[in-house]
């Protein structure tokens, strides 16, 4: 039954997301093991657990877009090809990026080891003390 409404709804969403991750035997769940379980760049949720459900949806239509590992390699791609140590707020304006998307995956991929934190100094692009980002030697 469909409820009416803005409560409604949003309870019926609520609902559907927990049963969607509450269900370990989902039939489109793969296992811990398998190629797609997680792809390079979408290990950890990109959404915080406070916040609204709203937020978790849009989370997951971005994953499954590939938008987020899309971002990802794009940004990872232009730092190994400019090494030297940038602000995110450098990064994008320089490689052409969304400002805030940047700064987005920075943690993610720091997560994973591609890109680490180098220090803080005054952000060419923005004009204020900023956390630099390099790229992790492999």
């Amino acid at each position: 039954m469909v409820a009416r409404g803005p409560r409604g709804i949003k309870l019926l969403i609520m609902a559907r997301h927990t049963q969607e991750v509450a269900t370990p035997s989902s039939a489109n769940q793969l296992g811990l093991f398998d190629q797609k379980s997680a792809s390079r760049f979408n290990r950890a949720p990109i959404f915080a657990k406070r916040d609204p459900v709203t937020s978790k949806l849009a989370a997951e239509s971005i994953e499954r877009s590939g938008a987020v590992s899309r971002q990802s390699t794009e940004i990872l791609n232009y730092m190994r090809a400019h090494p030297q140590a940038q602000t995110s707020a450098e990064i994008a304006q320089r490689g052409g990026f969304d400002r805030h998307n940047v700064g987005r995956r920075m943690s993610a991929l720091t997560r994973q080891g591609h890109v680490k934190r180098e220090g803080v100094r005054l952000c060419g692009a923005c004009g204020r003390e900023c956390v630099t980002w390099a790229v992790v030697a492999k």
